[in-house]
């Protein structure tokens, strides 16, 4: 063994830890697990089908990477506080219209 092994005996092991959650955020941000949780949406008499982005990841990762959205299909991004938040969609293959409720 080294003596820089023996100086740091579980530098080995955080190294590989540290490989291994790098890789498997990698693999849920290229591929998410199908988001479940969806809400009907009545607006002005439309009727949008939003899944629900919670989460700090499901909200980072929004609409990203997807070819398209269907017609009548949204996202709905619930915040806890209510404060200016900013969007940013990264890789987006598709405009998307952005509507702000507050106090439901």
């Amino acid at each position: 063994m080294s003596a820089k092994a023996m100086k740091h005996p579980l530098l080995p092991f955080i190294v590989i830890l540290v490989a291994f959650f790098a890789g498997a955020a990698i693999i849920l941000y290229w591929f998410p697990p199908e988001m479940k949780k969806t809400v009907t949406l009545d607006i002005r008499g439309a009727s949008i089908t939003a899944e629900l982005a919670e989460t700090i990841f499901e909200r980072s990762r929004g609409l990203s990477g997807r070819p398209s959205i269907g017609s009548g299909e949204g996202m709905l991004f619930l915040f806890d506080t209510i404060e200016p938040h900013t969007m940013w969609m990264k890789d987006m293959a598709f405009s998307i219209d952005i509507l702000w409720i507050k106090n439901g």
